[in-house]
């Protein structure tokens, strides 16, 4: 009984973290290793292949971009949002300040904090349209397995 009340004792980054531990170590490090060369093979031929047959193919907008291509705009991507981040928290910043100096001088105005008037965040917009298409992406190959074996 006492080990089930250890084990619920962790929390859930601590049991992520035995658990981590317990696949790097000596015995089943040989075994964790097979279990990633297979998809590590995988994705480095998928890579390979992306960045050889990329200038290949021409596009109404040019060349298709290659996988250093993507990862570059990735990171243009992230710095973009950072930025608009920025800016939203420097609007409610200055917002609040203003509206300190205007209820030091008159304590019943009425004040009110805007929405950001920037442009809507790229990721901001995306996350969530991913979040809702992920599970119908990653589905698809399974429903006409689904649909046979519900028809049977």
């Amino acid at each position: 009984m006492t080990t089930l009340s250890q084990t619920d004792s962790l929390s859930s980054g601590q049991r992520w973290l035995r658990a981590l531990t317990e696949k790097l170590s000596g015995q089943n490090l040989a075994e964790t290793f097979r279990q990633l060369l297979l998809p590590a093979i995988g994705i480095a031929l998928f890579l390979g292949f992306w960045h050889l047959a990329a200038p290949q193919v021409q596009t109404s907008l040019g060349a298709f971009p290659g996988p250093a291509d993507v990862l570059e705009q990735s990171g243009q991507l992230w710095q973009e949002h950072s930025n608009q981040r920025d800016r939203a928290a420097q609007f409610v910043t200055m917002q609040e300040d203003r509206n300190e100096r205007i209820l030091a001088e008159n304590p019943d105005a009425e004040v009110k904090i805007r929405d950001y008037p920037g442009a809507p965040r790229s990721l901001t917009r995306s996350l969530p349209a991913w979040v809702r298409c992920w599970p119908v992406l990653y589905w698809q190959p399974l429903l006409p397995c689904l649909w046979a074996s519900l028809s049977a």
